[in-house]
C-alpha cells in the first residue's frame, strides 16, 4: 500500500455531500473523498456538520475518464492529523482511530482520495467503490455545478446501491436512453434483445417494443405515489431467447420528477453456466448443450458449435431437462438464467 502524504489535503475547500452520505456509508460510518481540481483540491464530506458553505467560485475538477483502479493506501498518522485538523473541515475531536485511505486512479490519470472511517471489510470496500465511484463523484460535483444534479445518476446511483448485479438502463418517457452500466452496453452492441433506433429504445420485434411502450405509459401516467412494476419476457431476433427484462419508476424525492429504470439479468458466461449445469447433476456433455440452449441457439447451430450430430444434441437436451425437472427449454434456460443472476457476488 502507498504512503499518503499530508500535503495532500492543503488548498482545499471542503463541502457537505448528500450523496457520499447515502452511498459510502453502506461500507463505512464517515467518508472523506479529495478530488483534484484547478487550483488546489475540492474535498466532499459525508458529515454535514463538517463541511463549510462555499464563497465565491468552486475550484474546476475536471471529469475522470476511463477505466478505474482502487487500491487501499497506508493513512499515516501524520498525514491523518492534517486532513482530519484542516481549518475549513470541522472534524476535530472525530478521533484518529480506524480510518482507511482509499486510492480511486483512473486511467486517464486523475486521481482521487477517499478517506473511510470503520470499514469492516476493506476488499470489498475496494469492489464497491470500482462500482459506485464513477456515477458518485460525478453526482458529488454536478450537485455543485448546476441547480440540481443529474437525475439519471441518481437513478443510477440508486440502482448500484441496492447491489443489484444486472444490466441496467435509465430511459424517460419516449424510451431515449439516458444512462447505461457495462452489462447495459453489452445487450446493445450485441443487439439480439435490445437495439438503439431513431425513436429511442426498441426491442428485436415490433410487438415486444409496443409492449415496451405501453409500460413505460402507464407507468408515467399512474399517481406519483403509486409503485408500478412491469416484466416482460425478451425472446430476441430469433424468438428462442427468454431474458426477463423488468421495469420500475424512479421517483426524484425533491423535485418529484421520474424517470423509468430498466433492468435485465447480468448475461452470464457460457463457462459459468456450465459450471451450474453440472452443479444440478448434469454431465459435462448434458452442461454444455444446456449452455448452448440457454443462449438460444437453434438446435442445427448449437449442434454445430458442441461438434454433434443433431440427433446426439437432442439425446443430450432431453436427459437435461429430466434431470432438471422441467417441462419445455424455454423453462430450461429461464432457470439456469436466474440462478447465474442470483449466484452473482
Amino acid at each position: 500500500m502507498g504512503a499518503i502524504e499530508g500535503r495532500f489535503f492543503t488548498s482545499a475547500m471542503c463541502l457537505h455531500s448528500a450523496y457520499l452520505l447515502d452511498f459510502i456509508t453502506s461500507i463505512a460510518d464517515q467518508a472523506i473523498a479529495r478530488l483534484e481540481c484547478e487550483p488546489g483540491h475540492l474535498i466532499f464530506t459525508s458529515e454535514p456538520s463538517w463541511g463549510i458553505e462555499p464563497e465565491g467560485d468552486i475550484p474546476s475538477c475536471r471529469e475522470a475518464r476511463g477505466t478505474l483502479e482502487v487500491t487501499e493506501s497506508d493513512l499515516g498518522a501524520s498525514a491523518l492529523s492534517a486532513f482530519l485538523d484542516h481549518p475549513d473541515l470541522g472534524a476535530k475531536g472525530a478521533g484518529r482511530r480506524n480510518w482507511r485511505g482509499f486510492r480511486c486512479r483512473f486511467s486517464d490519470g486523475q486521481e482521487d482520495l477517499l478517506v473511510l472511517r470503520n470499514v469492516d471489510n476493506p476488499r470489498e470496500a475496494e469492489s464497491y467503490l470500482t462500482s459506485v465511484w464513477p456515477a458518485l463523484r460525478r453526482a458529488c460535483l454536478n450537485a455543485q455545478y448546476s441547480s440540481g444534479p443529474d437525475l439519471s445518476d441518481d437513478a443510477l446511483l440508486w440502482v448500484i446501491d441496492q447491489k443489484v448485479n444486472a444490466a441496467i438502463l435509465v430511459i424517460d418517457a419516449h424510451c431515449r436512453v439516458l444512462k447505461t452500466n457495462a452489462a447495459a452496453d453489452e445487450f446493445l452492441e450485441g443487439g439480439r434483445l435490445l437495439q438503439l433506433g431513431p425513436q429511442g429504445l426498441v426491442c428485436a420485434s415490433r410487438k415486444e417494443t409496443e409492449a415496451l411502450r405501453a409500460a413505460v405509459r402507464e407507468s408515467y401516467q399512474s399517481d406519483s405515489d403509486t409503485k408500478r412494476e412491469f416484466v416482460l419476457l425478451l425472446r430476441g431476433k430469433s424468438g428462442t431467447a427468454h431474458m426477463p427484462m423488468s421495469l420500475s419508476t424512479y421517483v426524484q424525492a425533491e423535485t418529484g420528477a421520474r424517470l423509468i429504470l430498466l433492468m435485465l439479468p447480468r448475461p452470464p458466461d457460457h463457462e459459468r453456466i456450465e459450471g451450474l449445469a453440472r452443479q444440478m447433476g448434469l454431465t459435462p456433455s448434458e452442461a454444455r448443450v444446456a449452455a448452448l440452449i440457454r443462449e438460444g441457439h437453434s438446435n442445427k447451430k448449437a449442434a454445430e458449435i458442441a461438434g454433434l450430430k443433431v440427433e446426439t444434441f437432442n439425446t443430450y437436451a432431453k436427459r437435461a431437462l429430466s434431470k432438471m425437472n422441467v417441462k419445455c427449454r424455454a423453462e430450461m434456460a429461464q432457470m439456469l438464467t436466474w440462478q447465474a443472476a442470483l449466484e452473482r457476488p
